[in-house]
């Protein structure tokens, strides 16, 4: 905000002046706050919420206000009424990450919640412990339970900005769902053959066109299948026997391309497998090698 003397005409720059910000929350005007003036951008300004940085508001709520500035200097003060509503309606948030040690490699827990009224915010931490960020979009078309979510380039515009996810739709029914960075659903894949969980979705460039928007999941259901970026199966493994417990993308035939995948697996006699699968030509894989282990274990 830039005010000026209405006597003499000349910008109040900050020299023997402090202007005072005040707001109708209460349906009053009280409650004033000192507006800071900033040398560089020649404006007094005021963030008009928080509790941590000087000049802050706190307690103020998303709505619409009226507002008034006063002025004041030793010889008087100018009063500025303003007719037009403020609108309060984002809240600028800055997150720094920092372990507190000499050690880089130091472990800490860090906490992120997607909205300002979460109850679950540990005590203490947190804008007004309650408020960190603001939400982008909440989409409310999953199933009953999200198992696994992965980011993938599904428009293939060289940015992993879309969400692969597994969800379970019904008692036997476990799809695969991909959404546009906007929340929007893309396709949905129909997985009830898993007659169980999904245990594992990973994403990536398995055909090797450029772009990470391959999808390969296994679970239940004792397949490997290969997705492309919209949601259709480019090739899957066949009857392993009885589960696919986890699996990762690699290059495991030093061929320099990410392509191929290693599972942890189960067949139909109950023993358990690690293999790994190459591809030739991005569209058909094959067990490159089979070790038979007698643990049982996962990633």
């Amino acid at each position: 905000m830039n005010y000026t003397n209405s006597t003499t005409g000349n910008p109040i720059n900050g020299t023997g002046v402090y202007c005072e910000w005040q707001h109708n929350k209460t349906g009053t005007w009280k409650d004033k706050i000192n507006m800071t003036y900033n040398e560089t951008s020649k404006l007094y300004e005021l963030i008009a919420d928080g509790g941590y940085l000087f000049g802050h508001r706190g307690g103020m709520p998303f709505g619409n206000y009226s507002w008034n500035v006063s002025c004041y200097n030793d010889l008087g003060y100018n009063n500025l009424t303003v007719a037009d509503d403020l609108t309060v309606s984002l809240y600028s948030t800055t997150l720094v990450i920092e372990n507190g040690t000499d050690n880089p490699h130091t472990n800490q827990d860090v906490w992120f919640y997607a909205n300002y009224t979460s109850s679950s915010m540990k005590s203490g931490i947190g804008l007004n412990r309650s408020e960190i960020g603001r939400v982008v979009w909440n989409t409310t078309d999953f199933g009953t339970n999200t198992i696994f979510i992965r980011f993938a380039d599904l428009d293939n515009d060289g940015k992993k900005d879309e969400i692969v996810t597994s969800q379970m739709t019904g008692y036997h029914d476990r799809n695969i769902f991909g959404y546009y960075s906007n929340g929007t659903q893309m396709w949905e894949y129909l997985y009830n053959i898993f007659q169980g969980n999904i245990h594992f979705l990973e994403t990536g460039d398995l055909d090797g066109d450029g772009f990470h928007n391959n999808i390969i999941a296994g679970g239940a259901g004792d397949y490997v299948r290969v997705f492309n970026e919209t949601g259709n199966e480019i090739w899957n493994s066949g009857d392993l026997g009885a589960d696919v417990y986890t699996g990762r993308i690699g290059d495991f035939d030093n061929d320099g391309k990410i392509d191929d995948f290693v599972i942890f697996y189960r067949d139909i006699s109950s023993v358990y497998h690690i293999g790994v699968w190459n591809t030739p030509d991005g569209a058909n894989w094959h067990n490159l090698w089979n070790l038979s282990i007698d643990l049982y274990g996962r990633e």
